[in-house]
């Protein structure tokens, strides 16, 4: 359950690259105006706070949450076929923890991307092909749902699958 939490969060990667809203940076000096025709994409958002902050919040949730199960089923045992629907309670509770937790961050401290204002003599590109409709070549965006529910949906099956693969992988290995 542990090691679900762990690949929830890195999970939370993905979603923070590709479903979270982004801010658009422009770098200028203070106070001044200038006029452009489009932006265009120079970089980001930076990996460096994310790519450590994620999968440490999915390893600390999935940790928490099988300290709480394992203590729970020591001082109250569970017949098997309840403490194994116990189990996966608790990873579906770990990943959409992680997602939800996610989600919060992210909304809190947005991604923030790179953009060169960009003034063209001739005629303007077209800017469908831009996740942003005021930023060309910007890196795509899924919006079927709100980052919130997208994050804990995604965190939630990283979870499932992970852990059923661990399941998987010790019985198989158990059979040998």
């Amino acid at each position: 359950m542990i090691f679900a939490g762990l690949a929830a969060g890195a999970a939370m990667l993905i979603g923070w690259r590709y479903i979270a809203p982004k801010n658009v940076a422009i770098p200028s000096k203070a106070g001044q105006f200038f006029l452009f025709d489009y932006l265009e994409y120079r970089g980001g958002p930076p990996w460096w706070p994310a790519i450590a902050l994620y999968p440490l919040v999915g390893l600390a949730i999935g940790t928490a949450l099988a300290a709480l199960l394992v203590a729970t089923l020591t001082f109250a045992p569970l017949p098997h076929r309840a403490a194994t629907i116990a189990f996966w309670l608790t990873v579906t509770a770990s990943g959409a923890l992680v997602g939800a937790t996610a989600a919060h961050i992210m909304a809190t401290s947005q991604p923030v991307i790179e953009a060169a204002a960009i003034t063209a003599p001739g005629p303007v590109p077209d800017l469908v092909d831009g996740t942003w409709p005021n930023v060309r070549n910007a890196p795509p965006t899924i919006d079927l749902l709100p980052p919130g529910p997208s994050l804990t949906a995604l965190g939630t099956l990283t979870a499932l699958a992970t852990a059923s693969t661990t399941r998987l992988v010790i019985r198989r290995s158990d059979n040998r």
